[in-house]
């Protein structure tokens, strides 16, 4: 009866097996810690942000559209980081285009609203402070004059006109002395004109003044 004869590996045999499984493990620690992977070494969802090294995906390497506003840190962008030209108007903007001097948002630069800014019963009492309308903010006056005769135990009506712009601010009159004639109604007819009604108690004809003082200038 034969005996079967172990056979047990040579010295150089062992050391070339050592050295191939220390080569085998060594590529498998290779590919865990490489950056450069082809989708089909990785299953899906096995990739996690600490599996990419930092600065490693490029523009280049992301598609077109791919990431929404859920994808973006709120308050992480700045106008540095957006191209202006491609946005719109903000819609609250639109009444900031006639603003064109101011210091802060409630106050206004000296002399930085003129006239032509400023539509027409823009400014309304309201709007004014107590005492900011002085003499000196006043345009120059002038009187507009208009005389007549009120006949003997009669009512006469006159209007006093301003002259061409100007504004009527209060009337007056000149009668006789004697006060034969009265003023019996006197008030603004208009922006320009005063009424005055006068009757004439004597028997004669009686001339007086019917009077506007306007604003000008």
């Amino acid at each position: 009866m034969r005996k079967s004869l172990k056979r047990l590996p040579s010295p150089a045999m062992a050391v070339a097996f050592v050295a191939l499984l220390a080569a085998l493990s060594g590529t498998a620690t290779a590919l865990q810690g490489t950056s450069t992977v082809d989708s089909g070494d990785i299953k899906n969802g096995t990739i996690r942000g600490k599996d990419i090294h930092k600065s490693a995906v490029t523009g280049k390497k992301v598609k077109n559209g791919s990431i929404k506003s859920a994808d973006v840190k709120d308050d992480s962008l700045t106008g540095a980081d957006l191209d202006e030209s491609t946005l719109g108007q903000v819609p609250s903007a639109d009444t900031a285009n006639s603003a064109t001097t101011a210091t802060t948002a409630n106050s206004v630069a000296a002399n930085g609203v003129d006239t032509a800014a400023i539509q027409d019963n823009a400014v309304t009492g309201p709007k004014l402070a107590g005492d900011s309308v002085t003499a000196s903010k006043l345009a120059g006056t002038t009187d507009g004059v208009t005389t007549v005769s009120v006949p003997a135990n009669n009512t006469l009506n006159a209007t006093a006109t301003c002259p061409a712009g100007g504004q009527a601010i209060s009337g007056g009159w000149f009668t006789p002395t004697s006060g034969v004639v009265i003023v019996t109604r006197s008030r603004r007819n208009s922006d320009n004109t005063w009424v005055f009604s006068f009757r004439n108690n004597a028997g004669t004809p009686q001339g007086v003044d019917a009077r506007v003082t306007c604003l000008v200038g």
